[in-house]
């Protein structure tokens, strides 16, 4: 399924390749650690609004702050059509469902007009 969704979003990844790029940078780094160590690596970061206190400090205060869509520098770009897509490769029963027609499509013999009617 992984292969499978790498090979037919190929072009929105390619589109976000900075995010792609970003996202595997992290997992190069972090990969190797335990859950538990993650997150005290992440507790130990600075909180990016207010650099003086960390996000430890931040959770156990409840000072997080939503991050506001129209601040962001640069934006995951995906096509309603990808969204809709990626909706029914998401949902088990749909993916099956979308695979079995397909299928269908490809295997059995077409019908005339005639026989349909």
């Amino acid at each position: 399924m992984g292969l499978r969704i790498l090979c037919d979003f190929q072009e929105m990844f390619s589109r976000n390749s900075s995010f792609i790029n970003k996202l595997l940078d992290v997992n190069n780094k972090y990969a190797r650690y335990h859950a538990h160590e993650l997150v005290d690596i992440v507790h130990r970061q600075p909180n990016p609004c207010n650099p003086d206190v960390t996000i430890h400090d931040t959770v156990a205060n409840a000072l997080i702050l939503p991050y506001f869509f129209g601040a962001a520098d640069q934006t995951f770009t995906i096509t309603p059509e990808e969204e809709a897509t990626l909706e029914i490769y998401m949902d088990a029963e749909s993916f099956k469902s979308a695979i079995a027609a397909c299928e269908s499509a490809r295997t059995k013999p077409l019908l005339s007009l005639d026989e349909v009617f």
